[in-house]
C-alpha cells in the first residue's frame, strides 16, 4: 500500500471515529418545549444578573423610602448629687 491509502484510511477513520464514541446517555423520552425554556431561564447568566439587579433596586427603594418615615430619637440623662444641699439659691 502506498502513503495515500493509508492516508485516506486515517481519514475515514477520523470521519468515523465520533459515531463509534459515545459521549452522553441518550434519555428515554425527548425533553419538551417547556421543559428546555425553564431549564435555559433557570441557568441563564444574563437573566440572574437581572434577578440580582431587580432585588438590589427594590432594596435601594425601600431603603430611600425608609427617610420618609417617622424618626424616633430619645435622650436621657440623670444626675446622682452625693451631697444633699442645704441651701436654695
Amino acid at each position: 500500500m502506498n502513503i495515500s491509502k493509508h492516508l485516506m484510511l486515517v481519514g475515514i477513520g477520523l470521519l468515523l471515529l465520533p459515531r463509534l464514541v459515545i459521549g452522553q446517555e441518550e434519555r428515554a423520552t425527548p425533553l419538551s418545549l417547556e421543559e428546555c425554556l425553564n431549564y435555559a431561564l433557570a441557568n441563564s447568566p444574563m437573566i440572574r444578573q437581572s434577578q440580582l439587579d431587580e432585588q438590589i433596586g427594590e432594596r435601594e427603594i425601600r431603603s430611600n423610602l425608609s427617610g420618609w418615615l417617622p424618626q424616633v430619637t430619645a435622650n436621657f440623662n440623670a444626675a446622682h448629687n452625693i451631697k444633699l444641699q442645704t441651701q436654695v439659691i
